[in-house]
């Protein structure tokens, strides 16, 4: 039904205002969704994440799903916690506000605290009808954990007399073996190393 990810969350919100008017919250008028990583992401698993007003340029709210998520009541269900956020005085996880309105709207915490959450068990079927009408979310989950460090074979160069260390890849080896300050050229000795 929906074309993109970011068509499918402009939807969501505008499914979601009546649903956050119904408990007393009104969601800024300015809110833009997309599916990225959250920029705590690789440190701590964040799925979603609201950016105040106060940082975008045009005063709009920001909010980041995880590309990690495909299906629909995940990610609804991080979006709610996101625009939990930009319910006013909400932007703190530790906020009563916040922890008020996302438990109201059907979220708990994934472990001991509200900085990270999900959605109730009963989620989606309190959902059910948003989530019909919203239709496939029209992503494929990105599965990060796979990506490859890159390597290169580098050759450990060792002075035999003072024992003095430097490494270098096979190609500046190939011109020839570099002398030490000593006077004294290099042995080669290999060792993996992994680029950073």
């Amino acid at each position: 039904m929906h074309a993109t990810r970011e068509d499918w969350l402009t939807a969501a919100i505008y499914e979601l205002r009546p649903v956050f008017a119904g408990h007393g919250i009104t969601l800024p008028a300015r809110i833009r969704a997309t599916c990225g990583l959250p920029s705590t992401f690789t440190r701590s698993g964040t799925l979603a994440e609201c950016w105040a007003d106060t940082d975008s340029a045009d005063q709009t709210h920001e909010i980041m799903v995880s590309p990690t998520l495909a299906d629909p009541a995940q990610v609804l269900a991080q979006l709610v916690g996101a625009l939990a956020h930009a319910a006013p005085g909400a932007m703190s996880h530790t906020s009563n506000a916040f922890i008020e309105a996302a438990a109201n709207l059907g979220l708990c915490p994934t472990g001991d605290n509200w900085r990270q959450v999900q959605g109730a068990e009963d989620f989606p079927q309190a959902y059910a009808g948003v989530l019909s009408s919203l239709g496939a979310y029209p992503h494929a989950p990105l599965n990060v954990g796979t990506k490859k460090t890159q390597t290169t074979r580098m050759l450990k160069l060792v002075c035999p007399l003072c024992g003095y260390t430097i490494r270098t890849s096979g190609k500046w080896l190939s011109t020839g073996l570099p002398v030490c300050h000593d006077g004294t050229e290099f042995q080669t000795e290999t060792t993996e190393e992994t680029e950073q």
